[in-house]
């Protein structure tokens, strides 16, 4: 379904408010992924008292990204392009990142009440005719917008899932977004070509598909162990399929 992804996200809620990071827990977070050449950074946290300050890491390429806030750790893949870029394959992401929140968690002595995997990416290129039919077949419209092109839109839903995690049975969100897009960027100039004149933004418009499933926010009980975490983040990817094919049915039909 995708053409390209925007980013794949990992996410471990939990209480991690007094996490400081001293420079030797730094140090060793950063000698253990030492393949991603990661430099610290600081992160703004937005809080009841205003911006809190935080500790994230960077690759080298700004592909990978390792966040420690007050109330979550996650580990991100980003792509460095408006309208995405090859992130490899979701699941085995998963997996990557999957290890990397279980080392952390472990070295900050924390465990998580939630988890979550989430991907984000746009589907193949269409027109600005295609993409409009493929609202029209996601949303009920007024009159007054029937006859006319939609600019903008967005389709949004949640239901709750009860799913299958290291042997027991949690209650999960999965939300699904599919948005028109519209944007604009710089195209690369030949460096071999002298020109006073800078180029011209590209605009573009796309269709964006966010997949989201994590398990619900009521239970806020530190309860998911390492063998809770290796069944979610083994299985995320298997839901996020199932949904993509239900997904790519509609948007077709």
């Amino acid at each position: 379904m995708y053409d390209t992804h925007l980013r794949y996200l990992a996410v471990a809620f939990l209480d991690a408010e007094s996490v400081r990071p001293n420079q030797e827990e730094i140090t060793d977070l950063i000698s253990e992924f030492r393949d991603f050449q990661l430099t610290p950074v600081a992160v703004q946290e937005p809080g009841l008292l205003g911006q809190d300050r935080r500790v994230g890491f960077v690759s080298h390429d700004n592909a990978w990204q390792i966040v420690l806030l007050g109330k979550q750790f996650h580990v991100a893949r980003v792509a460095n392009h408006p309208l995405g870029a090859d992130l490899g394959n979701f699941s085995e992401f998963c997996e990557k990142a999957n290890e990397m929140l279980k080392w952390v968690l472990k070295r900050f002595e924390r465990r998580p009440h939630r988890l979550a995997g989430v991907q984000e990416g746009v589907l193949p290129e269409k027109s600005d005719d295609e993409i409009d039919a493929v609202a029209r077949r996601l949303l009920i419209l007024p009159a007054a917008f029937k006859e006319r092109s939609l600019g903008e839109w967005d389709w949004r839903a949640a239901p709750r899932i009860s799913r299958r995690i290291g042997g027991r049975d949690e209650m999960t969100n999965t939300i699904v977004t599919i948005k028109k897009i519209n944007g604009a960027f710089s195209a690369t100039i030949d460096p071999s070509i002298s020109s006073p004149l800078a180029p011209l933004p590209e605009k573009f418009s796309a269709i964006r598909v966010d997949i989201d499933i994590n398990t619900v926010q009521d239970n806020t009980s530190a309860r998911f162990q390492d063998a809770h975490m290796d069944s979610f983040f083994k299985n995320v990817s298997a839901w996020h399929e199932e949904i993509v094919a239900e997904i790519k049915s509609l948007i077709n039909k």
